[in-house]
């Protein structure tokens, strides 16, 4: 026998090989070569393949250091060997291989603050920012701005200085001024007491108790004249009511309420007490709800962003996203309302471009759907089906990469056969060259060709159609740097 291997003989290569196929880690063509180097043969047999890369492309600096080719530039940088020879095939050279971020000498520039808010000295992005930053809601924000606050009293920077001492009278006694309050603190008098006599006629030294208050002087209670109060009078539909809580009772809604959206917002006392409010109950999809802030926490919103929505003309139905009002963006298709063609196509299980496509080339919309979806790669083979079926992917195969001519036009082709090359290609009816073949298991072999389809998306030829010939997607147009690129690359 001419080869014995585990006390079993063999009379050729192939049947040895053949019979410990599911042990063995490299293939036959590797097996003969080692074998010609004088390995024996259960090292040649087992010894892990080592990678080799060999380089038409050249060395190469980067950074100003010399790399012998990409692969070797993009284990440095922490690159994919698709994206480095994306780069090369671009016609990147030098440190432009690698992207300026990845560089080792790339220092990120500092950041312009482009603040369009500013609060006591310090930018924020907005007023939203800023209240997030200082712990200040924003209605409360809001709403001190309509009382008159600055931005910092708004935000809590600043005190806001009580109104009623700064608007108060200050009163001359022994050269200092001081406020009625202030005067009781320091003369030990209640301030309704010196308010009482000042009304009466005291001077301000009599009302403190410093001077004494002749007998006769003083008005008598009575004839101090009081300021009446303009009485609240409150009218809807045709009743009047003279109090906002009388108001309020009538129609169920608090009193706090009702006074502030007539006084602090402006509503007539009809708007106010029959405008729709968060409290309302409601009911939504059969379900009753209490009022719109538990609707909005059953839908996953804020009440804010359900308020927001409803102010905006649309019924709580679409404000909740249950129901889809139609605007420019949404399309209707079989009666049903989509939100974009985006959603029609995810819902029909088509991608968003295939479909744009096809209605861009004349389809109807109704024919573009009929269409279905494919799969991009139009072979056999998709990676679905191979991680599916095991033993079709360990499958023997070759993945071949040829000068083919289409019309007296020289192109490109990229693809892989579970038969002999010449034979897979004879089945089309022009000439080719073989260029590089790599042998493999089918899946490896699909996996490096999907691999290099990417990276020659751009280069497809649109010329060629699926009646010219099978796998007519991987023809490509390719000049002499391409093909290096490519013959590289199916050499690592």
């Amino acid at each position: 026998m001419k080869y014995v291997f585990q006390e079993k003989g063999y009379s050729t290569l192939s049947s040895c090989y053949e019979d410990n196929i599911d042990k063995i880690t490299v293939g036959i063509a590797t097996l003969r070569a080692r074998l010609k180097k004088g390995w024996n043969l259960e090292k040649a047999l087992f010894h892990p393949k080592e990678k080799t890369i060999t380089t038409r492309l050249g060395a190469h600096t980067v950074e100003g250091k010399v790399y012998e080719n990409l692969p070797s530039i993009a284990d440095e940088y922490g690159m994919t060997l698709n994206t480095i020879y994306k780069r090369y095939s671009r016609g990147c050279r030098g440190d432009d291989l690698v992207p300026l971020k990845k560089r080792k000498s790339y220092v990120e520039p500092v950041k312009e603050a482009n603040y369009k808010f500013y609060a006591g000295g310090v930018g924020y992005k907005s007023a939203a920012d800023a209240c997030r930053k200082l712990n200040v809601k924003y209605v409360t924000y809001r709403k001190n701005l309509e009382k008159g606050f600055s931005v910092e009293q708004a935000l809590g920077i600043e005190p806001v200085k009580d109104g009623r001492v700064a608007r108060a009278r200050k009163f001359d006694v022994d050269g200092r001024k001081n406020t009625i309050k202030e005067l009781s603190k320091l003369h030990n008098t209640s301030e309704a007491t010196i308010r009482d006599l000042l009304k009466r006629g005291a001077t301000i030294r009599q009302a403190i108790g410093l001077d004494e208050i002749p007998k006769g002087t003083l008005k008598k209670q009575r004839e101090i004249e009081k300021k009446k109060k303009k009485p609240i009078r409150l009218t809807v539909e045709g009743k009047v009511y003279t109090s906002y809580q009388a108001l309020a009772n009538a129609y169920g809604l608090p009193q706090y309420t009702v006074r502030q959206r007539i006084v602090d917002y402006g509503y007539t006392p009809e708007d106010a007490v029959k405008l729709d409010g968060k409290s309302k109950p409601l009911t939504v999809e059969g379900v009753n709800y209490p009022s719109k802030a538990a609707v909005a926490e059953a839908y996953g919103l804020t009440p804010a962003v359900l308020l927001a929505r409803l102010a905006g003309d649309v019924t709580i139905e679409q404000a909740l996203g249950i129901e889809i009002k139609e605007n420019s963006r949404t399309i209707t298709y079989a009666g049903e309302i989509y939100k974009s063609l985006n959603d029609l196509a995810g819902r029909k299980g088509i991608s968003v471009g295939a479909l744009r496509s096809r209605i861009q080339s004349g389809l109807s919309l109704e024919e573009a759907i009929n269409a279905g979806d494919r799969i991009r790669n139009s072979g056999r083979y998709n990676i679905t089906i191979l991680q599916r079926d095991s033993e079709l992917a360990a499958k023997p195969a070759w993945l071949y990469f040829v000068r083919i001519f289409i019309n007296n036009k020289e192109r490109f082709k990229i693809g892989i056969t579970t038969q002999t090359v010449d034979k897979r290609l004879k089945q089309e009816a022009y000439e080719f060259q073989t260029i590089k073949v790599v042998d493999g298991t089918l899946l490896d072999c699909f996996v490096l060709e999907q691999e290099v389809i990417e990276l020659l998306y751009d280069k497809r030829d649109p010329e060629v159609t699926t009646d010219m010939l099978d796998g007519y997607s991987e023809i490509f147009i390719l000049n002499k740097s391409d093909i290096e690129v490519i013959t590289e690359i199916l050499d690592i």
